[in-house]
């Protein structure tokens, strides 16, 4: 009686460790394919792993513009967003190990076939073949979308002229972006923020973390001598105001103390030509913007 007993423990321990196995395995069996993108319903910041390589298929395996060689995923996740009113978007990517290579892609989905993807940004600058590690630390660490970068396209290796960061998205409404990060290097994860001031499509399947400074409006817009800007810390440290125009060129910047909560802070635009301009708040390593139209 004793030994069918042992017996039985020992088949529920079984089946217990396989169904945990099993039930982790299925947790981290997402969004590595093109047709399973992870969808983002809101700007902030969004934490993957890399346990599944490239998911059941290898959605990218032909030769890309922006690589000098055949662009292969090894550790991915695919990230898909759709706004539903034109606007400007930016983010970072904050890898978990710091001397991985991680590439990025941004395709256009008008013919919503994986198959059909047009590549508009692409980032594959990374460790130069046969080094261990990039000593300058020009081509590790974080990289993205910024409205301060011009290029839409960084080539695979790293050079002097590397720089990591590409040219903001001008998003058009409607329109499905897929965002490929891959991991050459480990199963390392990695954390990404996304700004601008897009307004994604909400769907069911989204969490997000969210940021510790975020403006909530700016006004007149558009404006012709003056700007208010509301916006919410919940830090309540030092934010630092960056203008730049729509080529990310730097008009102006200050900083001010924010306090805990909303505050409120207005800067003239009367000596501004006319044009379509970009208000950054950056506050510690996050970053949140706003478009506004100098009449």
């Amino acid at each position: 009686m004793k030994q069918r007993y042992y017996k039985y423990i020992t088949y529920v321990f079984i089946f217990q460790l396989f169904f945990k196995i099993n039930l982790s395995a299925q947790s981290f069996e997402q969004f590595s394919d093109c047709e399973n993108p992870f969808k983002i319903c809101k700007l902030g910041t969004y934490k993957f792993d890399m346990k599944d390589g490239f998911g059941a298929i290898q959605d990218i395996r032909y030769p890309l513009d922006c690589a000098d060689v055949s662009f292969k995923e090894t550790n991915s996740k695919w990230i898909a967003f759709t706004s539903i009113s034109d606007g400007v978007l930016t983010f970072t990517i904050y890898p978990d190990h710091q001397e991985d290579d991680i590439d990025f892609i941004i395709f256009k989905n008008d013919h919503h076939d994986c198959q059909k993807l047009i590549p508009i940004r692409c980032m594959t600058a990374g460790k130069n073949i046969g080094e261990k590690v990039d000593q300058s630390g020009n081509c590790l660490g974080e990289m993205g979308l910024s409205v301060r970068s011009v290029e839409e396209f960084e080539r695979s290796g790293c050079d002097i002229n590397s720089q990591m960061f590409l040219k903001m998205l001008k998003v058009q409404k409607g329109v499905e972006y897929l965002l490929l990060v891959n991991n050459f290097d480990s199963e390392e994860g990695f954390s990404i923020t996304f700004e601008g001031d897009i307004v994604p499509e909400k769907n069911e399947n989204c969490e997000c973390k969210a940021i510790p400074i975020d403006i909530i409006a700016l006004y007149p817009n558009p404006t012709i001598d003056r700007v208010n800007v509301d916006y919410v810390s919940k830090t309540g440290k030092p934010v630092r105001f960056e203008l730049v125009d729509i080529d990310g060129k730097e008009i102006n910047q200050w900083t001010e103390q924010a306090k805990l909560g909303q505050n409120t802070f207005l800067f003239h635009t009367e000596s501004l030509t006319a044009g379509t301009y970009i208000l950054m708040l950056k506050q510690d390593d996050f970053i949140t913007t706003k478009q506004f139209i100098k009449k």
